[in-house]
Formats: C-alpha cells, sequence, structure tokens
C-alpha cells in the first residue's frame, strides 16, 4: 500500500530521487493512463482505449503498454523501449493533493515507501539552504499541470459517454505459436456513431477541441499489430 505524504523540508531534508529513465514502476503494468493532451504523440506508439472502474463507474483514457496483465513490452532495466513515455510516468513517485476540499490549492506529495527514494543516492530534494532544488520545482509544476489535464481529460470522456460514443470491445488475439485469447473490460469509440452524429453536436466537439484526440485514438488501435510484434519478440 502506498504512503502518501506532503513533502516537507523539515521532514525530508535528506530525501533523493534515484534516476528513473527506465520508469521501473511500470515494470509489471499492461496499462497505464494518459492525458488527452498527450493522445496525438502516445497515438503514434501505444493503442488508446478507455477502460471502468468496477467501484466508482468511472472511466479513464489509458494506453496499452502489452497484451497480457502484467506485460510492458517497452520496459527494460536499460532503458525505455519507446520514443514516448506517457506523462504519469514522468510524475511518479509524486502527486498532488488538494490543501481542503473544493480548493484550488495543492500541496506535492509522494510515494515514500516507492524504491526510487532514499537518502543515500539520487538527486536530492533540498539544497544546503533547505530551499527546493530546481529539479523538484520543476517536477512539481509538472504534476500539477497534470492534475488540470486530468480534469479536462475527464470532460472529454463524459463528452464521449453524452454522445453515446464508447462502446465495450473485447479485443482477439492469435500470436503465431501461442493460444489465441481475449482482451477484455476495454472501451473504444465507436467511428459509426461518430458519423452519425447531428451536424451541432460534431460542432460542439470541434468546438471542445475534442475533434483531434477522437481521430487519434481511433488511428492507434492499429498499434495492437505493433504489440504482437513486439511480444513475439520477447
Amino acid at each position: 500500500m502506498a504512503n502518501i505524504q506532503p513533502i516537507d523540508k523539515n521532514v525530508h531534508a535528506n530525501l533523493k530521487l534515484k534516476n528513473n529513465d527506465n520508469f521501473i514502476q511500470s515494470a509489471n503494468s499492461h496499462v497505464v493512463p494518459v492525458v488527452v493532451h498527450e493522445f496525438g504523440v502516445a497515438s503514434q506508439e501505444f493503442p488508446i482505449v478507455f477502460m471502468k472502474d468496477q467501484n466508482t463507474g468511472q472511466f479513464r483514457a489509458i494506453a496499452l503498454l502489452g497484451l497480457k496483465p502484467e506485460e510492458n513490452l517497452f520496459f527494460d532495466v536499460k532503458g525505455w523501449k519507446g520514443d514516448y513515455a506517457p506523462e504519469s510516468l514522468h510524475c511518479f513517485p509524486f502527486l498532488a493533493s488538494q490543501t481542503e476540499s473544493g480548493s484550488n490549492n495543492v500541496i506535492l506529495c509522494a510515494d515514500l515507501d516507492s524504491e526510487l527514494l532514499n537518502e543515500a543516492d539520487g538527486e536530492s530534494f533540498f539544497n544546503d539552504s533547505g530551499e527546493q532544488n530546481n529539479w523538484l520545482a520543476e517536477k512539481a509544476n509538472r504534476v500539477v499541470s497534470l492534475v488540470e489535464k486530468n480534469k479536462l481529460t475527464q470532460e472529454f470522456i463524459r463528452t464521449l459517454l453524452d454522445n453515446d460514443l464508447l462502446v465495450s470491445q473485447s479485443l482477439n488475439i492469435k500470436l503465431e505459436g501461442e493460444e489465441k485469447f481475449t482482451i477484455n473490460g476495454l472501451y473504444v469509440i465507436d467511428e459509426s456513431k461518430l458519423n452519425a452524429l447531428s451536424g451541432d453536436d460534431y460542432l460542439t466537439l470541434k468546438n471542445k477541441g475534442f475533434i483531434a484526440p477522437i481521430y487519434a485514438s481511433l488511428f492507434s488501435m492499429q498499434r495492437i499489430n505493433r504489440l504482437a510484434k513486439l511480444h513475439l519478440k520477447k
């Protein structure tokens, strides 16, 4: 279980962050959250689909990193094998927390149980004067930015749902030398329903800037073949 705590210079003065070029936290993850702002570039690497939380019913946008649970085809101990890594991977083990319910003020937190954090090796959180080092300030800005991008991503998903554009999709995969298997629990954008939208509804999507990410998600499904090829090379 994660040990999330606010970063405090009086408590974490000696804390350091190890290098994480290979995004080790994703080693056993076949999915990673993505935000709508990165659909265009992420679609060049990964299939972008949607998943529904069975407990809350909330949808989230994800990139598929592998074809099977706990399979990340882009992870390597020597370094990330893709040309692009989603923003959420860059933020780990940091996240932002609101100071109080409904407030726009956030504080930087970290998972102190992360293997990336220690007091012996890596980049120091604070300098000798007790001030945040530049890299930590930049990381904090990135984390806060991701929070705002997640808000727009949720608006994007709500708009898809309001227009009945998300449909459950099972992917049937047959790889050379392996038995056929099915990936369940995914949702994709229904292109036929998109094309059947009224002019006004389509214009609303356009005015919100949602047409480009919609098509990025649709085109990204071609990356399933890439995942299959990577899987066979393992």
